[in-house]
């Protein structure tokens, strides 16, 4: 005696109706590769640099080199040659990452400088504290190397921020 179970036929008009699921292929993605060359191909042979490809590449470039002067005074610019000047060899030991922070805060501190010159307010215990913060971004900093940096660093800004506060106290 087998205990399989019995097929059950149900009538035509109670049976399950199967339609066939069509499946669509996706759209043909290209890359980033083919669609640029997709664009550089549209360039006119009489005035190439006005492609559209051409035309965005010169944005995004234009863009990225105004991102980093953008609103930069000589002072500050001069207060960051200070700052970078005999790091060289530490920075090139960090890594990208580091690198990009260790700069961005350098030039917020730098900033920070600048707007206290410019209201008068500089002074050589807030230039050092925000010196040695910064300083301490670099990993295996030695404390002695850290202190003479932050206190040399500090006198060269005090020097440049004294005279621009006297030029500034005269007009």
């Amino acid at each position: 005696m087998s205990h399989e179970p019995a097929e059950i036929k149900l009538p035509d008009h109670l049976a399950p109706t199967v339609k066939p699921v069509e499946v669509q292929k996706p759209a043909e993605v290209k890359s980033t590769t083919e669609q640029a060359f997709e664009q550089y191909k549209q360039v006119n042979e009489e005035k190439p640099d006005e492609s559209p490809y051409v035309i965005k590449q010169a944005r995004q470039k234009k863009d990225e080199i105004m991102t980093d002067d953008t609103g930069k005074s000589q002072l500050q610019d001069k207060y960051e040659e200070v700052m970078a000047d005999g790091l060289g060899d530490v920075y090139h030991t960090m890594t990208p990452a580091q690198q990009e922070k260790f700069r961005k805060r350098g030039e917020e501190i730098a900033k920070v400088i600048e707007e206290l010159t410019v209201h008068l307010k500089l002074t050589a215990r807030k230039v050092i504290e925000l010196i040695r913060a910064w300083l301490k971004m670099i990993p295996g900093i030695n404390r002695y190397f850290l202190e003479q940096e932050a206190k040399l660093k500090t006198d060269e800004i005090m020097k440049l921020g004294q005279a621009e506060m006297l030029r500034r106290k005269h007009q």
